[in-house]
């Protein structure tokens, strides 16, 4: 009886030991994929979001003065950066080595910057010379809102996946595009605030004028 059941602990021991090896040669597996897959969607990322801080940096002038000029010789403010295609992924990258909630976040991305070049262009077509404010403000809302996006998903990928920080700083040391990209839109709303707030001063005017 004791040899019996020293025989089966050892091939319980086996197969567990078995199992054991499997499951973490699978989740090492995992791991590496999702590392992977964490780098390269860091690397598009990263290169999307300083093009949506152009973009939201794009106040329409060069040197100092506003970029467009019609044939008479009036000046008038015309967007210098194009807006950046939405980002495109590798088909190598494994989608189930990353989490759900980050997964649909990553691929949300593209269709979110679709539909705020579907919103800009609306806007475009009610927004006039020489200002185009209304269409300054939507691309300025629009791609501080996507390249906050981006750079959200960039920081929750590099903490998940222990990945660096960029090494690599060109310029401004201290740059911060996060920041950037909070204070424009927020500059945004501050000008929608206003302009609110004189629309109902002025219709306030108005309807003592009738009185």
């Amino acid at each position: 009886m004791n040899d019996a059941v020293i025989g089966f602990v050892g091939v319980l021991v086996g197969v567990v030991a078995t199992i054991g090896k499997d499951f973490v040669a699978y989740w090492i597996g995992r791991r590496n994929s999702g590392r992977y897959a964490a780098v390269r969607i860091v690397c598009i990322l990263d290169q999307f979001a300083e093009k949506c801080v152009d973009v939201a940096g794009d106040d329409g002038t060069a040197e100092g003065r506003p970029a467009g000029r019609t044939a008479s010789g009036e000046e008038y403010y015309e967007a210098q950066v194009d807006p950046p295609e939405p980002p495109v992924f590798p088909d190598d990258i494994d989608w189930t080595s990353i989490s759900p909630d980050l997964m649909y976040r990553i691929l949300a991305l593209p269709n979110m910057a679709l539909g705020t070049e579907r919103f800009i262009l609306a806007v475009s077509e009610h927004s006039f010379p020489p200002g185009y404010d209304e269409l300054f403000q939507a691309r300025w809302e629009g791609y501080a809102d996507l390249g906050l996006e981006a750079l959200s998903i960039v920081d929750a990928l590099r903490r998940k996946f222990n990945l660096p920080q960029s090494s690599i700083a060109i310029g401004n040391p201290d740059w911060d595009s996060t920041k950037f990209l909070r204070q424009k839109k927020g500059e945004v709303l501050h000008l929608r605030a206003a302009e609110r707030a004189s629309n109902r001063a002025l219709l306030e005017e108005l309807a003592e004028m009738k009185n």
